[in-house]
């Protein structure tokens, strides 16, 4: 059987966009958390893409305050995150989610999104006026726009969030 001229370069062409699409995999991304120089157990890290490439990815610390991210669906059980350019959030929360087992039941009227948010975020200012120790996380390392932490995926694989308490609410 010959092969004509014209069809090997097909399948050259073939195995060079097959080889160059490998390459767009989610990416093993660990780290730990720190807060004043001490690991911190028990919190959200998040990675939000910037712009709309990419998809977010998170994990919750360990005692010694490491962390593994996942996206929701990928290879190795969506263990890993896409490419792309990142902020990184961390958050802790006071109690568990409304509609959860053991979270508090929503008070009635609240229908919409914002309220419910609002409604959280009170309930967070009061545990941090009771001086709960999951309320040390300052507000400003869990949003998206206040963050300072920014990572880009590769090459960023291993990263650090060196937190501070006395960081402004």
């Amino acid at each position: 059987m010959r092969i004509r001229p014209w069809s090997s370069w097909l399948i050259a062409l073939a195995l060079v966009l097959f080889v160059s699409g490998c390459g767009n995999r989610l990416v093993r991304v660990k780290g730990v958390v720190t807060m004043d120089g001490k690991p911190l157990e028990s919190a959200m890290v998040t990675f939000m893409p910037e712009g709309s490439k990419g998809q977010s990815a998170s994990g919750f610390t360990q005692a010694d305050g490491s962390f593994t991210l996942s996206t929701i669906a990928g290879n190795r059980n969506g263990e890993g995150v896409w490419p792309g350019t990142y902020k990184a959030i961390v958050d802790r929360s006071d109690f568990p989610a409304p509609g959860l087992p053991g979270g508090p039941p929503v008070p009635e009227g609240i229908t919409e999104d914002a309220d419910l948010f609002k409604w959280q975020a009170k309930v967070q200012a009061e545990q941090r006026k009771k001086k709960s120790p999951w309320a040390k996380v300052p507000v400003k390392y869990a949003r998206v726009n206040t963050t300072p932490f920014q990572f880009k995926v590769p090459p960023d694989t291993f990263v650090r969030l060196e937190l501070k308490s006395e960081d402004g609410q």
